[in-house]
């Protein structure tokens, strides 16, 4: 809704009322309802392909940024296709968004320029301020699947085969690396989807050797590198596992790859990294990927593990998971992750200090820890 211009209102030299980015609503205004738009444009139509009819709200929300820019005296973006395609070469922290860096990269872009999708930074924006979309759907999948089970060892099975499995060849479901189960495969089928069309480049499909989630060729041919991951932080000049026959391919909904399986291999080198140092810890069945355990002072402490790209919506989310007590919990990232440069303080500039949770890598889990030489090394995960 457009709101009248008030006394005091800034207006530009056309008479259009200009909203200042602080008066906007929510985490990050506009730029956050756009990574929405584009997060729910992709699910729907697939960014690399789409076509009319576009979803109602998706064309309301391009007729506002066409009024931000207007108001901003820019050129606006002629058609949906043409934000797609400025999504790809605009950066947060530019006009006519300028979003603060205390929400998101200055960086970030919301279309990766390469991979034709919405990137990570867009989704975990628009998981954070759009009541959830792609992590709240990835949640609500999970929460179908324990509906499904018999037992909470069932549906730990089944939630650590998605983890495990992203890609799916129908010539060989993993029968080298696992007795395969009819009754779990039924919980889960629906999970699964077809390659999409953008990813058949050369009739195959590309896997990143590293991260062994989707990849892209280059265009010129050379099946020695990739362009493009989907986890957005692998080296490219590293040749990738190619499925030759992707019509025979399924794979796990992109939600749960981008919010189940990477950090759920983070969940895992943290139950490892724990297990070796003899400290143990309880799942919490009412929350999937949540451990208790004890510090060696006697403190009870929960473990939650993530990956994710931006240090400022990861605080926001640890912070709606963590309510009760920040303070207590050990936030567990992937080793890149604090390789960026002020990720930790990014993220740990929302909390004041005595409540801001531990943030390691699994590899410094057992320091942060501090267990005693004579505890008995169990693992009751």
């Amino acid at each position: 809704m457009c709101r009248g211009v008030g006394r005091g209102r800034r207006v530009n030299t056309l008479g259009i009322p200009v909203t200042p980015p602080g008066d906007e609503p929510g985490l990050s205004g506009l730029y956050a309802e756009l990574a929405g738009a584009l997060t729910v444009l992709d699910d729907q139509q697939c960014l690399a392909s789409f076509s009319l009819p576009y979803p109602p709200a998706v064309q309301l929300l391009y007729d506002r940024v066409v009024l931000r820019c207007i108001e901003q005296q820019r050129t606006p973006p002629a058609s949906l296709p043409d934000l797609v395609q400025w999504s790809r070469e605009s950066r947060a922290g530019e006009e006519p968004f300028a979003v603060p860096a205390s929400t998101i990269s200055p960086d970030a872009r919301l279309v990766h320029p390469l991979g034709r999708v919405p990137t990570r930074a867009c989704l975990e924006l628009a998981s954070a301020d759009r009541g959830g979309l792609a992590a709240g759907e990835a949640h609500a999948l999970l929460g179908m699947v324990k509906e499904r089970c018999v037992s909470e060892s069932s549906f730990r099975k089944c939630r650590d085969f998605l983890i495990s499995t992203p890609v799916l060849s129908g010539r060989e479901p993993l029968s080298r690396k696992r007795r395969w189960d009819d009754r779990l495969w039924r919980r889960v089928a629906d999970l699964y989807v077809p390659v999409p069309e953008f990813l058949r480049r050369y009739d195959v499909l590309a896997l990143c050797a590293t991260c062994e989630l989707p990849a892209l060729l280059p265009r010129d041919g050379d099946f020695e590198r990739m362009e493009w991951c989907e986890s957005e932080t692998c080296r490219t000049d590293r040749p990738p596992l190619l499925l030759r026959d992707p019509g025979e391919v399924m794979l796990l909904r992109r939600c749960l790859r981008v919010f189940l399986v990477l950090p759920g291999r983070v969940e895992r080198s943290a139950r490892q990294a724990l297990h070796a140092a003899g400290i143990p810890v309880r799942s919490r069945p009412d929350r999937p990927g949540t451990y208790e355990l004890v510090d060696s002072d006697g403190t009870d402490r929960v473990l939650r593990s993530y990956d994710r790209l931006q240090p400022a919506l990861l605080a926001r989310t640890v912070r709606e998971e963590c309510s009760d007590a920040p303070e207590c919990a050990v936030v567990v990232v992937p080793q890149q992750c604090l390789a960026q440069p002020d990720f930790e303080a990014a993220f740990a500039a929302p909390f004041p200090g005595p409540s801001r949770p531990a943030l390691v890598t699994p590899n410094g889990l057992a320091a942060e820890m501090r267990p005693p030489p004579h505890e008995q090394k169990e693992n009751n995960a």
